[in-house]
């Protein structure tokens, strides 16, 4: 599985698109059929570069103005967070930023983005997670560095996040963008990506 993800990366970067949810579906359902066959590929791909014309023709958005979008259309952090220009995957911290502070109780984007930027390039969303499943942690010696970084929200999210991932969380999901994806039913099924799937060496590029 780790394998499949790493190629619909790198098939999304060379059309150009944003690794969202929505683009991953689009992946999934020819990645996961059962009855893949060569053809599905040329279909694949036709899919992949219509999806990049019709991206490329979109408004040009800021940061701001994309979370503000997001908001008015309700849509999810899967398919909000990878197109900012942090790039960000749906990390716990940032998923509590923006569905709860942000969707919920409408804080300011320019104050979101400047949090999820902070953490993005002190590159501890994996540290908070920790934290916000046991606060404790955050005495320790090893967290000092966080307390001197100023998080506006932090407090917010140690106080928060055991009920969000309750209510969020609590599920393993079958989605790949969620923090708690459980793949283990599908270390076993072929990728057909695979240049070795079905003794065939396609190339997905041609």
């Amino acid at each position: 599985m780790l394998k499949m993800v790493e190629t619909e990366q790198a098939l999304m970067t060379y059309y150009g698109l944003p690794f969202t949810l929505k683009y991953s579906e689009l992946f999934q359902f020819f990645a996961l059929k059962e009855d893949f066959v060569l053809a599905d590929i040329a279909e694949f791909i036709l899919s992949l570069e219509e999806a990049a014309n019709e991206y490329i023709l979109q408004p040009v958005l800021t940061d701001v103005q994309l979370l503000q979008q997001a908001k008015e259309n309700s849509l999810k952090a899967e398919d909000v967070l990878p197109e900012l220009s942090l790039h960000l995957q749906p990390q716990h911290y940032y998923l509590f930023l923006y569905d709860v502070l942000f969707l919920q109780e409408d804080i300011d984007a320019a104050a979101i983005l400047q949090e999820m930027q902070l953490v993005s390039e002190n590159q501890i969303a994996g540290r908070l997670h920790l934290i916000g499943i046991d606060n404790m942690l955050l005495a320790e010696e090893d967290n000092n560095d966080i307390w001197e970084m100023g998080l506006q929200f932090l407090g917010d999210f140690m106080g928060g996040y055991p009920r969000y991932a309750e209510e969020n969380l609590c599920n393993k999901s079958a989605n790949p963008f969620d923090p708690d994806y459980d793949d283990d039913d599908d270390d076993d099924k072929p990728d057909p990506f695979d240049p070795d799937y079905n003794d065939i060496k396609p190339d997905p590029f041609i």
